[in-house]
């Protein structure tokens, strides 16, 4: 049985969706600002988030540093600094360190017109091995020279008063080899390395001295009561 062509076309007319009506300029804005407000708000969102964060780990970290305990100054080099040059103010600036972890630097005072004995690079602390304190100045008359710790070192400390003793290859008698002893004078400890002991010693023996170590050793005897 067949459906009347009325009736066909009514049910087909029913199904049929309606064309949407062109959106006019002004609701084509207000879209847009719609989607552009969304975009805002989320951005504000992960700023937010960021913030936080940040806040957090700001907060992290001082307690870090606060947890190391007090803290002292210590000098960081502006310049590299030679061996020789007396340090002025302009030459270092000053930061303050954990004292567990600020150990072996000099203090402001120690630094005071203190003499440089090893290079420092700019940027780098300086400790209190690389300088000679101005509390042991040198004399117009005096060198520094650094010798190579000897195998037996005796216990020295700044200041000590001791006789430099040379010893370079002598000549050989048969299978034996000899040893030249000389008396290099004395010398004022200034400071004592792991590496080297640096002295302070009368001009005219600080080339002798100086060619000795580089051929020969070093010895250092300890005069009793720095007499």
């Amino acid at each position: 049985m067949s459906v009347p062509t009325h009736r066909a076309a009514s049910q087909q007319r029913a199904l049929t969706r309606p064309a949407a009506e062109p959106l006019g300029r002004r609701d084509r804005l207000l879209i847009s600002l719609d989607r552009v407000d969304r975009r805002r708000f989320w951005l504000f969102v992960v700023i937010g988030v960021i913030v936080v964060v940040s806040a957090r780990s700001v907060t992290q970290s001082r307690a870090v540093v606060a947890g190391l305990g007090p803290r002292r100054s210590v000098a960081i080099a502006t310049r590299d600094l030679v061996p020789g040059r007396t340090i002025g103010p302009d030459d270092v600036r000053w930061e303050q360190w954990p004292v567990a972890i600020a150990t072996h630097f000099p203090t402001v005072d120690a630094l005071t017109e203190a003499v440089v004995r090893a290079p420092v690079s700019t940027g780098a602390p300086i400790t209190s091995e690389q300088i000679f304190g101005s509390n042991d100045p040198f004399t117009a008359d005096e060198r520094a020279v650094t010798v190579p710790v000897p195998l037996a070192p005796p216990p020295l400390d700044t200041g000590d008063i001791v006789e430099i003793i040379g010893l370079r290859p002598g000549p050989s008698v048969g299978d034996r080899q000899l040893i030249d002893t000389q008396a290099l004078g004395r010398g004022r400890v200034v400071a004592v390395g792991d590496s080297g002991i640096t002295l302070a010693v009368d001009v005219d023996r600080a080339v002798a001295i100086v060619e000795t170590a580089a051929v020969g050793s070093i010895e250092l005897v300890v005069t009793p009561f720095g007499s």
